[in-house]
């Protein structure tokens, strides 16, 4: 799937701000590029967030935004 698609399936599910502002901020910074050029745990840093609490929140959001494209 390219980033693309994903940014568009992410924009038509209703995310919580704290999951927004996660995903925006990978998506922002190559999270989902490949290869990627930052980690989860980077992103937790930037976010100031936990990288456990981050990858969760990243993995329900992509698995939100998957199941929106196959609808």
């Amino acid at each position: 799937m390219s980033t693309g698609g994903l940014e568009t399936a992410v924009r038509r599910i209703e995310l919580t701000d704290e999951e927004r502002r996660t995903v925006a901020h990978a998506l922002d910074s190559g999270y989902y590029e490949q290869p990627r050029e930052t980690t989860h745990t980077e992103v937790a840093a930037a976010l100031d967030s936990d990288p456990m609490s981050v990858a969760k929140t990243l993995r329900r959001v992509e698995r939100h935004a998957l199941s929106t494209l196959l609808d």
